[in-house]
This record gives C-alpha cells, structure tokens and sequence, in this order.
C-alpha cells in the first residue's frame, strides 16, 4: 500500500507515491482516529547519498470529533505536512533521537511509509476541538445545550460548607 522500492528509487533518484488509504484499513486500527474520509498520501521520495532516503509530500483526510463543550458532532480537515528522513544504520546504532528521522536497515530493499504516516497523522490530530469559538456548551445544573435551548434549571444553592472560604475572599 504504501511501500517504496529502494533498489528502484537508487536506480531513478526519486519516486512519487500517490495512495488512498481506506479509513476502514487495519492500519488505522487502535489509532483513535475517528475518520469519515480515505486518507489521500502524495508523497515525493528522493535518494539523498550514502543509502538514505528524504521524503515530503502531504497526507489529508477529515476527522469526526464531538465538541468540548456542547457535545455536537464536528468535522475536521486535516492536512498534515509531512517531512521524513530515512536514516542507513547498522544494527549497533538504532536510534537515531529525532522524531522525523527513521533508520533504515543497511540490507533494506524496501521501504513501509504506513507506519510513519500512521504516526504523523495521529499526532497532528488535534486534541481540543469545538464547534465553534462562541460555543455556549452545556449548562452544568440541567446539562441542556445553551446553544439551542435557554436554560430552565434555577441554580443551585451554594453549598454551605465553602461559606468560611467565601467570606475570607471577600475580606
């Protein structure tokens, strides 16, 4: 799916992978990704001397998520850079320490992006999404959407347990 060919990119200098990923594909499995649309990866892959690998290009999708504060259904599209380098290593020197360099196995004849892209993608998602930036939310008494709905609930009576603190505050 989304595999390169180095022995094929060493002969040519580059390489262009066009892919569709389902979002039913196993590859997104246990990612927590909520997606509505196949994810579209172009990526461009250039031999860059000494048997290592750069790639750029972009992967895009759309993403369900709930806003945080009312709850509502939010679609989000997302299009996420992506810039790699593929790294040729022996088996002493693994790690490379940098989140866009990978290693590269020095016998290596064939390149899997879908982990990589697995990854960028999982951390581009972003984390706090609302619907919209004057989005009321929820009333935390009877929990209707303040967006939609007036609030009936008559508040609450405070609880008199905080009433030292409260005349602390107002000293």
């Amino acid at each position: 799916m989304l595999k390169l060919d180095l022995l094929r990119l060493g002969r040519s200098g580059t390489a262009t992978i066009e892919v569709e990923v389902p979002a039913e594909a196993p590859l997104w499995v246990g990612s927590g990704l909520d997606l509505r649309a196949p994810v579209r990866v172009r990526l461009q892959a250039t031999a860059v001397g000494g048997g290592n690998v750069y790639v750029t290009g972009a992967a895009r999708t759309t993403l369900g998520f709930q806003c945080r504060r009312c709850l509502e259904g939010v679609l989000v599209r997302l299009e996420e850079p992506v810039s790699m380098l593929f790294e040729r290593v022996d088996e002493s020197a693994r790690d490379t320490g940098s989140a866009d360099v990978y290693s590269l196995e020095a016998r290596q004849t064939e390149l899997d992006l879908a982990e990589p892209i697995r990854e960028q993608l999982i951390l581009a998602a972003p984390t706090y999404v609302v619907c919209r930036e004057e989005c009321r939310g929820l009333c935390p008494g009877c929990g209707v959407n303040l967006n939609t709905e007036a609030c009936v609930c008559a508040g609450e009576e405070p609880d008199p347990r905080w009433e030292v603190l409260r005349t602390l505050k107002q000293e």
